[in-house]
């Protein structure tokens, strides 16, 4: 039983890790583009 419970933590972990990655790669991504529009909206 305490094993579950801990495989579900690292599960809950990863998921975390694997999402604040995602939002850093999002983030490189869509910076260029963010700049691009705030420079066309200036």
């Amino acid at each position: 039983m305490g094993r579950k419970i801990s495989d579900k933590k690292t599960a809950r972990e990863s998921t975390v890790s694997r999402r604040s990655f995602i939002s850093l790669q999002e983030a490189g991504k869509y910076s260029p583009y963010s700049q691009e529009y705030l420079s066309l909206r200036a």
